[in-house]
């Protein structure tokens, strides 16, 4: 289950940190999806091998990503800045921008390779949730 509260911090009403999961389909150059079992986040392709999770609510912090990829290449993915109150990209909800690479000749070719259709990526988020109002 995604955007799951796993347990509240001591002392703090109303915080917990949460857990949002879902498997990512990049689609080469294609409008990425995220699968049925992914909820509180959508993501959009913002550049050749580049990822932005965009999340349906607004985090204090990003605790933890863990992110397996599942295809036949020799795949990885950094996961790079994350913004708490992204204004000029999600309404002031919490975003993550994602980097999908492929070992080879050519940066741009392994991009695109990596962010194939055959491509899926299993994510785990983990954030600090405050209680701030989306």
């Amino acid at each position: 289950m995604a955007d799951q509260y796993l347990y509240p911090l001591k002392g703090s009403r109303g915080r917990a940190i949460v857990l949002c999961t879902g498997v990512i389909a990049p689609q080469g150059a294609g409008t990425p999806t995220v699968t049925a079992d992914g909820r509180g986040f959508t993501v959009t392709r913002t550049g050749v091998g580049l990822l932005r999770a965009n999340f349906s609510k607004r985090y204090a912090s990003l605790r933890g990503a863990s992110i397996q990829v599942g295809g036949g290449l020799a795949n990885w993915v950094r996961v790079g800045t994350f913004t708490a109150n992204d204004t000029a990209n999600n309404n002031g909800n919490s975003t993550l921008t994602l980097t999908i690479k492929a070992d080879g000749a050519s940066a741009a070719a392994d991009a695109d390779i990596a962010a194939g259709a055959n491509n899926l990526l299993f994510c785990q988020f983990w954030f600090r949730d405050t209680g701030l109002s989306t």
